[in-house]
């Protein structure tokens, strides 16, 4: 209960300090993950049978590209 208030008491001046920089962060990395890695999720999953054997594959190499950048970014949030 103590250690939930301190992080509510100091939660406001954080946010004013690292706000600019994790703003910009957290949405690069919804950029990333939620528009580029979902896209290509849905053509790698619903696409099976659907499209060609190389469109499948590109998909599948840009799942990981797009995996790989999002935890990239949630790392530099984190850090």
């Amino acid at each position: 209960m103590i250690v939930g208030m301190r992080i509510g008491i100091l939660f406001g001046p954080f946010s004013q300090a690292a706000g600019p920089f994790m703003g910009n962060i957290l949405g690069y990395e919804t950029i990333t993950a939620f528009m580029y890695e979902a896209g290509f999720i849905g053509l790698m999953i619903f696409g099976w049978g659907k499209i060609g054997k190389k469109m499948h594959l590109f998909a599948t190499f840009n799942v990981m590209i797009s995996s790989s950048l999002s935890a990239l970014w949630i790392l530099d949030a984190n850090s």
